[in-house]
């Protein structure tokens, strides 16, 4: 492995540069949460549900490219709502590989429905 110091004293942030603006967004988006729910929603939270939907996105578009951009927020809430799952729940699914293709093929069957 090699380091090449001209990409990072080319740019200031170096390979952080992507970060800040997406970091900025993430507590926008927390305190907007915050204050229309009326519960302390943290950045965390945030960072999860983006991490929870991308990866069942991911499962979705697995096999079938175009699925990808019917997975929206909504289907995934309808979806834990429908199987009446916590993200308790979706998480240890996500995280067991015995589980994980039968909650893929339930995702892209719920998907090629809308």
């Amino acid at each position: 492995m090699s380091f090449i110091p001209s990409r990072y004293e080319d740019d200031e942030l170096g390979i952080w540069s992507w970060y800040f603006p997406l970091s900025k967004k993430i507590d926008e988006v927390s305190e907007e949460l915050s204050s229309k729910l009326a519960i302390q929603v943290t950045p965390r939270d945030v960072g999860k549900a983006i991490w929870y939907y991308k990866s069942c996105q991911s499962l979705v578009s697995q096999f079938r490219s175009g699925l990808k951009w019917r997975f929206t927020p909504q289907t995934l809430l309808k979806f834990l709502s429908y199987r009446r799952w916590t993200l308790g729940d979706l998480a240890d699914r996500i995280g067991d590989i015995d589980e994980i293709d039968l909650l893929a093929s339930e995702l892209r069957a719920l998907t090629e429905d809308l």
